[in-house]
């Protein structure tokens, strides 16, 4: 999930660098929507995966009773709360296009330092 949000992050850095180095506007405005868009739909399939697919996804990993319960809860766990992986790794492209790299990394630092105390 972590590398379909980069890779779409990427494609869109790519693509409104180049349009805001045109200086075209609209197309950098598309292309902001379409990666916010993209990030809503990767997430929302990854959702549907977590909410009904991860059960017969581990069955064809596992027989062990005990480590496919918890697989399940983990998966299940990952998939549903993925919308903050998708989105940081978008919108952090999309701030490097732009040349604002530093909110991202202000975000990560953040991010760390809540996961550190929390």
């Amino acid at each position: 999930m972590i590398a379909v949000g980069i890779g779409t992050g990427v494609g869109a850095n790519a693509l409104l660098s180049r349009s805001l180095g045109m200086g075209n506007k609209t197309k950098a405005n598309y292309t902001c929507g379409n990666s916010i868009f993209m990030g809503i739909v990767i997430y929302v399939l990854i959702l549907l995966f977590g909410l009904f697919g991860v059960k017969s996804y581990i069955a064809s990993q596992t027989s062990n009773p005990v480590i496919f319960n918890m697989a399940v809860s983990y998966l299940k766990v990952c998939c549903i709360i993925s919308m903050g992986n998708v989105f940081f790794a978008v919108f952090e492209k999309l701030l490097q296009a732009t040349g604002l790299s530093l909110y991202s990394t202000i975000a990560m630092i953040t991010g760390a330092l809540l996961n550190g105390y929390l």
